[in-house]
C-alpha cells in the first residue's frame, strides 16, 4: 500500500498538473523532470474515441497511452510540434494530465465543485520570439492573441473543459507507479482528467491577417484571390478531397457500417456545392433543376462539365453530379422536415414505410420513401465514401429520413 501523508490541518493544500499517471514508469522523475511536468496528447482514430480512451484507462493496460501519441510531426528540429487533422479526416485529439497534491506519495487532488474548483486547460500559441499567447474570443480591440507570461490564465481567456477518468492499478511491484497507488496487487488506481482538443477551430483561431496590404501587393501582378472561388474551394474542393483521404485510409474492404461522420458529411460536399451555384450562378443552377439552359456558352460548357461526371451512384452508373445536386434541393425547401438537419438537428423517420423505403429505387405505390444512394468519385479513381438522399414521393412531403447507404 502507499503511505500518504495527511494534509495538515487549517493548511493550504498545494497541487500542481503532472503527465498522466500510466507514463510515470517510462518518464524521467525529480527535480526539473520536463516529461513528468508535461501534459499527454492522444491521437485517436474512432468516432467513440472517448469511450475507446476511458475504457483503456480503466483496462488491464492503461499503459498504452504512451503509444498514442500523434504520429505525424510539423516541421523539422529536435521536438517539432505535432500535426493535428480535423475531425473529417477521423482523427481525434485528448490531451490528459494528473492533478496532484504536492506532498510525500503525491496523491490525487479531489476536485471538490460545491468549492468552486474545475479543471480545465487553455491553448496557447508560441511567438516566433519564444513568448506565448493566450486567446481571448470576441471581436473588440483587446480580444484575440494577447500576450500571456505562462504563469496564470488571462482575463477572458478561452478555458475548455477536462473530465475524470479512473485509472486501473496495473503496475508491477518495484517500479515508480507500484510506489504511488497503482500496485496490481493492493493499490487503489488513480485519476487522469482528459478533455477535447477542438482541431477542427482552427481557422477561429487564426485571427487577422497581420499587414494584409502587404501580403496583397506580393501577390504575382497585384491581384486578389476571387473570393467566390475561395468560398468554392474551403467548402466544396478541399473538404471534397479531405474525405477522399479519410477514405484511402480505411481498411480494404472498409468496415460496415461505414463511419456516420464520413457519410453525412458528402451529403454536404453536394448541399454546398448546389448553394454556391445557387447563389453567384443562378442560371446554371435553374438549368440544373429543370429549367431553361442558358445562353451563355461559359455556362453551358459548365452544365455539360457537371452532366459529365458520372459513375457516382453506386447502383446506377449514368446518375450524373448534376443529378446529385438536383436530388438535395428537397433540403433546402424550408417546409420540408428535413431542412433542419443543415442547421444541425436531429431528423426523424416516418413510422411505417414500404419495404422499398429502407434501401429499393422507388417507394412503393402505397407510401414510403424513395432513396437515391450515392458513391462520389473524383475522375477515374472512386472515392469510397457514400451518402444517401432520401426523398418524399411527389403525393407527400412529411416523411424524410436520412440513411447512410449499406
Amino acid at each position: 500500500m502507499t503511505a500518504v501523508a495527511p494534509a495538515p490541518l487549517g493548511r493550504l493544500e498545494t497541487f500542481q498538473w503532472l503527465a498522466p499517471c500510466p507514463l510515470w514508469d517510462t518518464l524521467p522523475v525529480g527535480a526539473g523532470a520536463a516529461g513528468l511536468a508535461g501534459p499527454w496528447i492522444a491521437e485517436l482514430k474512432t468516432d467513440s474515441f472517448v469511450d475507446d480512451f476511458t475504457a483503456m484507462l480503466a483496462g488491464a493496460s492503461p499503459t498504452q497511452l504512451g503509444d498514442m501519441a500523434p504520429q505525424q510531426r510539423a516541421g523539422n528540429g529536435d521536438d517539432p510540434p505535432y500535426r493535428l487533422f480535423q475531425p473529417l479526416n477521423q482523427r481525434y485529439y485528448l490531451v490528459s494530465a494528473t492533478l496532484a497534491c504536492r506532498r510525500p506519495g503525491i496523491p490525487d487532488h479531489t476536485v471538490r465543485p460545491n468549492r468552486q474548483e474545475r479543471t480545465t486547460f487553455v491553448i496557447r500559441r508560441l511567438t516566433d520570439s519564444g513568448g506565448e499567447q493566450a486567446f481571448k474570443p470576441g471581436n473588440g480591440p483587446h480580444d484575440g492573441w494577447v500576450a500571456a507570461d505562462g504563469t496564470g490564465l488571462i482575463a477572458g481567456e478561452e478555458q475548455h473543459p477536462m473530465h475524470p477518468a479512473p485509472v486501473a492499478a496495473f503496475a508491477e511491484p518495484g517500479t515508480t507507479t507500484s510506489a504511488l497507488g497503482l500496485d496490481r496487487a493492493a493499490g487503489a488506481g488513480r485519476t487522469v482528467f482528459f478533455g477535447y482538443i477542438p482541431a477542427a477551430k482552427r481557422n477561429e483561431l487564426l485571427g487577422p491577417m497581420d499587414d494584409p496590404v502587404g501580403k496583397l501587393k506580393k501577390l504575382p501582378n497585384g491581384t486578389a484571390p476571387d473570393p467566390i472561388l475561395s468560398w468554392l474551394i474551403s467548402r466544396v474542393i478541399q473538404p471534397w478531397a479531405q474525405l477522399v483521404t479519410a477514405a484511402e485510409a480505411l481498411p480494404s474492404p472498409p468496415p460496415k457500417p461505414n463511419p456516420l461522420n464520413v457519410t453525412y458529411a458528402s451529403l454536404f460536399v453536394i448541399l454546398d456545392l448546389g448553394d454556391w451555384l445557387h447563389q453567384y450562378l443562378p442560371d446554371v443552377y435553374a438549368a440544373i433543376m429543370g429549367g431553361s439552359a442558358p445562353t451563355d456558352s461559359a455556362y453551358t460548357s459548365l452544365l455539360n462539365a457537371l452532366a459529365g461526371i458520372t459513375d457516382i451512384d453506386q447502383n446506377n452508373p449514368q446518375v450524373s453530379l448534376s443529378q446529385a445536386i438536383a436530388a438535395t434541393a428537397t433540403f433546402r425547401d424550408p417546409t420540408n422536415p428535413a431542412s433542419d438537419l443543415l442547421q444541425g438537428a436531429d431528423v426523424s423517420g416516418p413510422s411505417t414505410g414500404s419495404p422499398q423505403a429502407a434501401g429499393g429505387r422507388n417507394s412503393s405505390p402505397g407510401g414510403g420513401l424513395r432513396m437515391a444512394p450515392i458513391r462520389l468519385r473524383t475522375s477515374a479513381r472512386a472515392a469510397t465514401w457514400l451518402i444517401a438522399i432520401c426523398m418524399p414521393r411527389p403525393a407527400s412531403r412529411t416523411s424524410i429520413k436520412v440513411r447512410p447507404c449499406k
